[in-house]
Order: structure tokens, then C-alpha cells, then sequence
């Protein structure tokens, strides 16, 4: 697993990140956009190519639980297209 960039870190502590999440977060109704729990809420990036710009679809509001599942399942679809090359 690749350790996360500094650029990352220093952009998920600043002010710009936590008013991009808040406004994520209300567009999701401060709901898991997976399972519609309220609880324990995360902001995922769908993907990293517009960090610190990011548009509304870079971004997906999710519970810790739905958070740790859906990163695992990327992480072995990586693991298993790097193996078979599918």
C-alpha cells in the first residue's frame, strides 16, 4: 500500500478541505450516500486528479463502515488486475 502524498496530508488539514467536506456532506443530506446512515460520516474521493479542486463527482459521502469496505474492494480490484491483468 503506498503511503499518502504530503501534498494529501497538507490538503486534508487545511480549511479548504474542511469547507469542500462540509459542503459534501450537505449536498448528501449528511447522509451515507450507500446505505443512508447518519452516523460516522467520510468524504471519498473517487479519485485523486483534481485534489484541491475537486467537482461535486470527485467526491461521495459515506458511513465508516460503507468507507472501509469500499476502499478494500478498490484496493483487491487493484491487487487482482495487477496479477492477471484483467
Amino acid at each position: 500500500m503506498k503511503p499518502y502524498s504530503l501534498k494529501y496530508l497538507s490538503y486534508i488539514g487545511s480549511d479548504a478541505w474542511r469547507k469542500r467536506r462540509k459542503r459534501a456532506l450537505a449536498r448528501a443530506g449528511h447522509r451515507c450516500q450507500l446505505c443512508s446512515d447518519r452516523r460516522f460520516l467520510q468524504v471519498h474521493h473517487n479519485n485523486y486528479e483534481n485534489l484541491g479542486n475537486e467537482k461535486d463527482e470527485d467526491l461521495t459521502v459515506l458511513c465508516w463502515f460503507c468507507h472501509f469496505v469500499a476502499t478494500w474492494s478498490i484496493r483487491i480490484r487493484r491487487y487482482w488486475r495487477s496479477v492477471w491483468g484483467a
